[in-house]
């Protein structure tokens, strides 16, 4: 936490990104890559002593909180709440909730639909992966024809955090 004991500050700047000059050979890799660079400068308020500490992430975090706060709203909206379905689909060893969101037009007679099933954050420092699937939902949701065809067609089981401890002890 820093001087203002803000948890999460984006920062930086002179963000870039760029094609990486061809160089020789990497680990079976060969050619360009690209690089993302920024500046970044450890401001005057932060104080060793006082135990700041400052990481640097690759994503925007994607919280166990956040997921519980997301399904809470789903699960109370009278619009999108009819077309879910959610089930604790275990207890993890850390005695938390492991979800099972399911999404469909519940009218229309599961006989005549097929599954997809749908899982993130099985590593849980990939969270991307948690908002690849937060996106995920809320197109399935949306008013608009496409999410209503794939409402009608499938009966979507999502489990958007498969390995909740991970993520919570940070791993």
């Amino acid at each position: 936490r820093g001087a203002s004991s803000r948890i999460w500050e984006p920062a930086g700047e002179r963000v870039r990104y760029y094609r990486t000059p061809p160089r020789a050979e990497v680990r079976g890799f060969s050619g360009c890559g690209y690089t993302l660079a920024f500046d970044y400068t450890f401001g005057a308020g932060l104080s060793p002593g006082r135990g700041d500490v400052v990481f640097i992430a690759m994503c925007f975090p994607f919280t166990y909180t956040m997921l519980r706060d997301c399904l809470r709203a789903l699960a109370r909206d009278p619009v999108v709440g009819p077309l879910c379905k959610f089930r604790c689909l275990t207890e993890t060893l850390g005695d938390v909730r492991c979800d099972l969101l399911e999404i469909s037009n519940w009218s229309i007679s599961k006989a005549h639909k097929k599954s997809v099933v749908v899982s993130a954050r099985v590593h849980p420092g990939e969270t991307n992966a948690s908002w690849m699937m937060h996106g995920l939902i809320g197109f399935l949701l949306a008013p608009g024809p496409e999410a209503q065809v794939l409402r009608n067609h499938f009966i979507w089981q999502i489990v958007p955090m498969l390995n909740p401890d991970g993520v919570i002890c940070g791993n």
